[in-house]
């Protein structure tokens, strides 16, 4: 009893100045997402354009989560796009030059694919222009037609010395077919007669042959006997059916080829 009555008494803390009483509010536990969302959806930004934003100045600002915004503003891009132009610079390959790099591959693919032809014509360019001039041979040109029957050669042999021709041999060649005799015996018998008037004139022969369905004849015209004078038996040839030769003696044969090839022969050289 003693002891209970010698305890001192308890005393209860007043609040010092009598502070307003505040009720504690209850914490929100929802997770920091749904605040970011709700402050978003207060801005009127819908959470799908969270990365993209307007600033004060008009600016774009691009936000990726967890870096640093990229500010984009038109007179920045403008900037960037004059320097570009300035300096070159570009993401690729100007257009020009993507065009000369696919002329340039169709240009070597061509090259290869036609190499052995451009091979066996240098080949024989170089053939050509090392083959000496023939000053001493023959030319030898032909010439070849159809009728509705027959069909016609024509060959012209020159021989010439130091590019003067002194002799010339054409040679006729018509064939055709069984049907067409009468009209190969015709032409035989024409060579006949012609034959017998060339035997009169000097430095001029005839032969004729006549075999199945071909008919051949070979006129030989030696200019070193003819002479430089030709009237008379140009004349005594002409009247006798036949057709003197437009050459003379000691031509340049060289004039002679160019007047064949104009006339549609195709001629050559030989020595």
């Amino acid at each position: 009893m003693n002891n209970e009555n010698n305890q001192e008494p308890q005393l209860t803390p007043m609040p010092e100045n009598n502070p307003q009483q505040v009720n504690p509010q209850p914490v929100n536990s929802q997770p920091q997402n749904n605040v970011n969302s709700n402050v978003n959806n207060i801005n009127g930004i819908s959470p799908e354009v969270n990365n993209k934003m307007i600033n004060e100045n008009g600016a774009r600002i691009d936000t990726v989560s967890g870096n640093t915004p990229q500010i984009h503003t038109e007179a920045f891009e403008t900037e960037h796009k004059k320097i570009e132009k300035k300096t070159g610079t570009h993401d690729g390959p100007s257009k020009g030059v993507s065009i000369a790099l696919v002329l340039f591959f169709i240009l070597l693919i061509g090259f290869v694919f036609f190499l052995p032809d451009i091979s066996d014509y240098m080949r024989k360019f170089t053939e050509n222009n090392n083959i000496a001039e023939v000053t001493t041979g023959k030319l030898i040109c032909t010439y070849g037609r159809t009728s509705d029957k027959l069909n016609f050669d024509y060959t012209s042999t020159f021989e010439f010395k130091d590019k003067a021709i002194y002799k010339q041999t054409n040679k006729q060649e018509v064939s055709g077919s069984s049907e067409d005799s009468e009209d190969l015996n015709k032409l035989y018998n024409t060579c006949l007669n012609l034959e017998k008037v060339s035997s009169t004139i000097e430095g001029i022969s005839l032969n004729c042959n006549f075999l199945n369905t071909k008919f051949t004849q070979t006129e030989i015209f030696n200019y070193s006997e003819i002479g430089e004078d030709n009237s008379k038996p140009k004349i005594a040839y002409t009247e006798g059916g036949g057709t003197y030769p437009e050459f003379k003696y000691n031509e340049n044969v060289d004039d002679v080829e160019v007047s064949l090839k104009q006339a549609g022969y195709t001629c050559e050289k030989i020595k």
